[in-house]
């Protein structure tokens, strides 16, 4: 890397053919000028000290150069990242990041242009094109030039960044003179000397709090290589190769009825489908006859030929079929998302892979066939709609998949394939579940001939799945081959006679969101023996029961509706003496309770008037006292603390009967009116008066 400085003199008047940056080699070479006026007054601001700077210049030819790059950040965003952001020029093949470098910034080329190698990965798919490559820095894939911006694929949210995936180089093209002199002499070149890229870098700090929760909703590159992943053409090649992809495609939107393509334009473009689905429908040409068979007129028919969903491509005939026109056109049936790419591009990176070129021209040659027959049919049955069948894509296999590339032999061997593993998958489930259930019969040995059965068929299964390709099934052996092999140590280390193992060490790279894994196995067993005797009984509790508990609590809260929460007083409903309490024991509870408030005198007191319901220190709570209780409730301590007084009122009376109507009510009916109106009795004063202290005294008050 070059580093920069402005020469003394050089103001805002000078011209711009003069207004230079002087270009300093690191090494010790000969000074050069950047002949871009714009550039040098930026290197000069990025120059300053933060007090220095102005943010608002600074911001202003970034927004001229990269009008992209700060687009959809707010304004507070914009001044912290021109604060930060450095301008840096590099010379012709000169390194700017190598493949395996940690991450240091985000870059934007502001003039120039750097090309994207890539070391070939092994296990990839190898391209026949060895053109532009450079050895040291691995294989060409893309050049980028101004206003493109690289290297945010190493950061991640969590900051826990991955190595460059890929090394850039700088390939000059901005203009740069070699003379030391800013004097201008006539005949002057500008550029003669050689040539530079100038690159804006946001550092990643800066990068990380201003721009990555933007790039990560909005660049969607790392987005466009999972999309890649997804396909079947595209899971054999490396990521370097899938890199270059993603820069070439963009995404763009269609509304229900939109018309991506039409029959007779020009094939320029491909259509990857994100959401929603496309239409294809094929305009065939029909000849109308007479009733002599002789040829009347023509007419055109359209016919729908099949519907593409996600992860489908539209245009791949036109692509590989040498078609310089569509012959087809394209309905969004729904609102559709979609990556577009050039068709020019996509078939240059297709040819260069044999493997994947193949597998293209076999789904083209399927999706041929099956439009010659619909055509075919529509002029045969004129009269006959024609539009698709519900199972035309089954019997098209028009869609792209694995088996619109396959043979009848290749799709007849993976039926087989397929169904060997899903009887091995049933097998090894069945050895799972008889082994725990001679694990509950204490009969280990039976247990681990099991678990080592259903192991043998979890590693057949797994590796008939990695020869088809099945992804899914064979996380699913995965599964079960973890859930195994936690069992079989398990019971290894019982019939050792040594102690089970509570730590358990996942394998590095584990992925520990899978269900079944080890790590959550481990992390239950241990949940559990951490857990309380009354932790379990409250996990193991129905939800009936679990009602009824709740219950029973509110109603016991719902008894001291004056009392304050206070741990400390042993009345209080929080109080580790009021959990203890139970309905069976309540009278005898309370009176147990007074005298641990040293109350025990005046509860005494309290109950001296009448005996009739005493309660006291080990009476017992069973037997006929309860209902005599419930009589003279109005003179114990229990009627105070768990009844607060209520106002009275009036009762309806009871109708008289037919015989008496009119006659006034009857003697029972008026003692009944009398007892409600009539006031409390001395001895109902006294004790609310004295229990109404007493409770003062117990919460404090």
């Amino acid at each position: 890397m070059l580093s920069s400085s402005i020469p003394r003199g050089l103001d805002d008047s000078t011209s711009e053919r003069s207004a230079l940056v002087v270009i300093e080699d690191a090494k010790g070479g000969q000074p050069a000028k950047v002949t871009d006026k714009k550039m040098a007054k930026l290197i000069d601001l990025t120059k300053k000290s933060d007090t220095e700077k102005s943010t608002e210049a600074i911001l202003q030819i970034v927004q001229e150069e990269a009008p992209n790059l700060l687009s959809g950040l707010a304004m507070s965003n914009n001044r912290a990242i021109a604060r930060s952001i450095e301008v840096r020029a590099y010379l012709n093949d000169e390194v700017v990041f190598r493949q395996n470098d940690a991450p240091d910034a985000y870059y934007t080329v502001l003039r120039g242009a750097v090309s994207i190698y890539a070391l070939q990965s092994s296990a990839t798919e190898e391209s026949g094109d060895e053109e532009n490559n450079r050895k040291e820095y691995g294989k060409f894939l893309v050049q980028l030039k101004s206003g493109a911006g690289f290297g945010e694929l190493s950061f991640q949210g969590d900051y826990n960044h991955t190595p460059r995936n890929a090394g850039i180089v700088s390939d000059g093209i901005g203009l740069m003179e070699s003379s030391v002199t800013f004097e201008e002499k006539p005949g002057d070149k500008i550029g003669e000397g050689g040539n530079v890229c100038i690159l804006l870098l946001i550092p990643e700090e800066c990068y990380m709090r201003e721009m990555y929760a933007l790039h990560a909703s909005k660049n969607k590159t790392k987005e466009k290589i999972n999309f890649l992943k997804k396909s079947f053409l595209f899971s054999t090649w490396s990521m370097d190769q899938l890199v270059k992809l993603a820069y070439a495609i963009k995404r763009k939107d269609f509304e229900k009825g939109g018309l991506l393509a039409k029959q007779g334009d020009r094939a320029d473009n491909i259509f990857m489908v994100i959401k929603g689905k496309i239409r294809v429908q094929i305009s065939s040409e029909s000849h109308l006859t007479d009733d002599h068979g002789s040829k009347v007129g023509v007419t055109n028919k359209l016919v729908e030929i099949a519907e593409l969903g996600e992860n489908d491509i539209f245009g791949l005939v036109e692509g590989f079929d040498n078609k310089r026109k569509m012959k087809r056109t394209g309905l969004a049936v729904v609102a559709t998302e979609v990556y577009v790419c050039s068709l020019s591009q996509f078939t240059a990176m297709v040819s260069a892979l044999p493997k994947t070129l193949m597998l293209v021209q076999k789904v083209v040659q399927k999706r041929k066939d099956w439009e010659k027959l619909r055509t075919d049919y529509a002029k045969a049955f004129q009269t006959m709609k024609c539009s698709l069948p519900n199972n035309a894509t089954e019997m098209s296999k028009y869609s792209l998949s694995k088996e619109s590339a396959m043979s009848e032999s290749e799709l007849k061997d993976l039926k087989e394939k397929k169904t060997q593993l899903f009887q091995f998958l049933r097998e090894a489930r069945s050895s799972y579940r008889a082994a725990v259930t001679k694990i509950k019969a204490k009969n280990h040995a039976q247990a681990v001939k099991e678990l080592a059965k259903a192991e043998e068929q979890c590693r057949k299964a797994m590796a008939i799945a990695n020869s088809i390709n099945e992804d899914d099934l064979k996380a699913q052996a995965q599964d079960i081959m973890d859930e195994v092999v936690e069992q079989l140590k398990v019971q290894t280390t019982r019939r050792d006679g040594g102690e089970v193992e509570e730590e358990v060490v996942p394998p590095a790279n584990y992925d520990r969101s899978r269900r079944g894994s080890v790590i959550l196995v481990a992390m239950r067993r241990r949940t559990l023996s951490e857990e309380t005797s009354e932790e379990v009984r409250e996990r193991r509790m129905s939800e009936t029961a679990r009602i009824a508990d709740e219950r029973s609590k509110a109603r016991v809260k719902k008894s001291f509706p004056e009392i304050p929460s206070n741990p400390l007083s042993p009345l209080s409903p929080d109080s580790e003496d009021s959990r203890q309490l139970s309905r069976s024991n309540r009278r005898r509870s309370i009176a147990e309770l007074a005298n641990k408030a040293g109350l025990k005198e005046e509860f005494g007191k309290l109950d001296e008037k009448r005996r009739g319901s005493s309660v006291e220190l080990g009476s017992s709570p069973n037997g006929n006292r309860r209902g005599k209780l419930k009589n003279k409730k109005e003179d114990s301590f229990y009627k105070l603390l768990q009844f607060p007084a209520k106002s009275s009122k009036p009762t309806k009376p009871e109708s008289l009967s037919p015989s008496r109507r009119g006659s006034g009510a009857s003697a029972n009916e008026k003692r009944r009116k009398r007892s409600i109106s009539e006031p409390k009795s001395s001895i109902r004063k006294s004790i609310t008066e004295a229990g109404s202290k007493l409770m003062d005294k117990i919460i404090g008050k």
